[in-house]
């Protein structure tokens, strides 16, 4: 495996993580925020690892 793919694996856990207690994340970490964001509307992750933004630009 290579160094670039090792280091996106690693990253792999925590933005599968922050994605799934984003909301959660927010209301600990910043509530005042949280507060103004209207959870009902869905969402799309912008989170892109490096290799796939290599990959598709």
């Amino acid at each position: 495996m290579t160094e670039e793919l090792e280091r996106a694996d690693n990253d792999s856990p925590w933005k599968e993580i922050l994605e799934a207690y984003f909301s959660q994340a927010m209301h600990f970490f910043f509530p005042e925020t949280a507060r103004l964001i209207n959870w009902e509307r869905t969402h799309t992750s912008i989170v892109r690892t490096r290799t796939a933004r290599k990959r598709y630009s």
